[in-house]
């Protein structure tokens, strides 16, 4: 006798009759008001249940739900429409095979999606008899939707099987489906600004999670967090994203300020001036403080003052509300508008296209940020030094360090004690540098190539790699 309670989630409501002469167990009916045990006719004694049919007690509605002879504009149209119903059934797609056109490799004519547990996982070859191997997820489940595009240049469904072979997952649980997972443009900006403040991925996992509400509305799971700063840190040395050649920070100088006017701003910046040399840094990046914007012009004309991209979308968050929200298109359309046109017609064109389409021509935060552009569009930074960086985020890992050593109760003299421990600690990391980039020799597989051994001795260990990479 198998019971309810021991067998199936809540969702699921089968009365089971068990065949002896059929490979497998049959599910007759559906009952969304069953609790008693459900009957069995032989005991079942476990194992694969490959033959069987499950079926939800909360069927989708016909409208809900793909049919021979959909149409959707787009490819990736009928992709978010069988992920959105699958989101609600409680099974997760996989992407199957994809056919192009020969005569345009961009065109699709035609690909199918199917069911996370479609298909058997192959023997590893490597190994005889793994002792630690992974569970088995896959079933060999037939449910699928292929399209396929019509003459007309719309893409038709001419192939849907309803029926899964396995258990579908609990409403409770569909959060942690891989297809149901994904770390939106927000979220991915905040992870890395708290990689880069120094803050440990578990912690802010958990401050995110209770921000959106709990785990499951956040959209992706601990592994997802640790997973994309891995495949950042490994990009941004692969490909020698300039951020990661400047991921330390130094601190040429600080002070403490009583307000923050603009007299305040101007006697900050002259005498960083003094202290060192009058040498005046290239670039600056801010949030859009008004004070602080003011004493940069007048104080150091001759340096680009850039803003802080991340403040700028956190603004436009305050300002615009749900056309900012994830996954928008017209976020999508503003991060164009910053980070991607580098003519500065294309740029005007589209900010002016923008406005139109989102029926914000007046809106009174977008003006202030347009006649602002030189500070942040790529069209008017992309010919100031900048290291590759476009927000302050380095800098915020001062923050991180000091709320390790600092607290609100501590007197003016104690805090200074506390700061040079920060500080301390900073300069230590840059000696530690310094004396491995002496100690270490760089790996370098071309010893008789005078630009390589050139570039050994001047080059930093690290960017020393990044270089040896590219000439190999």
């Amino acid at each position: 006798m198998v019971s309810r309670d021991e067998r199936f989630p809540m969702e699921v409501a089968l009365r089971l009759s068990w065949n002896s002469s059929l490979e497998g167990p049959l599910f007759l009916d559906m009952d969304a008001n069953v609790v008693e045990p459900i009957e069995v006719e032989q005991e079942y004694q476990g194992g694969d249940v490959y033959g069987a049919l499950w079926v939800m007690d909360n069927p989708i509605d016909t409208a809900e739900k793909p049919f021979i002879g959909m149409q959707f504009d787009q490819d990736n149209e009928a992709y978010e429409f069988y992920n959105s119903y699958r989101g609600r059934l409680g099974f997760s797609v996989r992407k199957d095979y994809i056919n192009k056109s020969k005569k345009d490799k961009n065109v699709t004519t035609s690909r199918r999606f199917v069911c996370s547990k479609q298909g058997i996982r192959s023997k590893d070859k490597r190994v005889d008899d793994a002792s630690n191997s992974r569970a088995e997820t896959r079933t060999n489940c037939a449910a699928r939707m292929g399209i396929i595009l019509l003459k007309i240049g719309k893409y038709e469904c001419q192939d849907f099987v309803e029926e899964h072979n396995h258990e579908l997952h609990l409403a409770s649980t569909t959060h942690m489906m891989r297809s149901q997972r994904i770390i939106s443009d927000v979220h991915a900006s905040e992870i890395e600004l708290a990689d880069n403040s120094g803050i440990r991925p578990k912690p802010f996992f958990e401050f995110m999670g209770n921000q959106a509400g709990g785990r499951q509305s956040l959209g992706y799971t601990r592994a997802d967090h640790y997973n994309y700063l891995r495949t950042k840190h490994q990009r941004d040395l692969k490909y020698g994203e300039p951020g990661s050649l400047l991921r330390g920070v130094v601190i040429f100088g600080a002070a403490l300020l009583y307000d923050e006017t603009v007299e305040s701003f101007k006697w900050l910046l002259e005498t960083f001036l003094e202290s060192h040399e009058k040498k005046k840094p290239i670039t600056i990046f801010t949030d859009q403080d008004a004070a602080l914007a003011s004493a940069i012009s007048k104080v150091l004309p001759e340096t680009c003052h850039g803003l802080c991209t991340w403040h700028l979308m956190q603004n436009g968050i305050k300002h615009l509300g749900n056309l900012m929200k994830d996954g928008s298109s017209f976020l999508s359309d503003l991060k164009k508008c910053i980070y991607q046109y580098g003519e500065e017609e294309q740029f005007e064109n589209s900010w002016e296209q923008l406005r139109f389409d989102y029926q914000v021509e007046n809106g009174p935060w977008l003006d202030r940020i347009f006649g602002l552009k030189h500070k942040w569009a790529r069209c008017y930074m992309k010919n100031t030094f900048t290291g590759g960086m476009r927000s302050t985020q380095l800098s915020e890992s001062i923050n991180a360090d000091l709320k390790d050593y600092t607290k609100c109760t501590l007197d003016i003299v104690q805090f200074f004690k506390h700061f040079e421990l920060v500080v301390n600690d900073k300069h230590a990391n840059e000696l530690k540098a310094k004396f491995d980039s002496r100690n270490k020799l760089p790996k370098n597989a071309y010893k008789h190539t005078p630009i390589m051994v050139h570039a050994s001795k001047v080059y930093t260990p690290l960017k020393f790699d990044l270089f040896h990479d590219e000439y190999e």
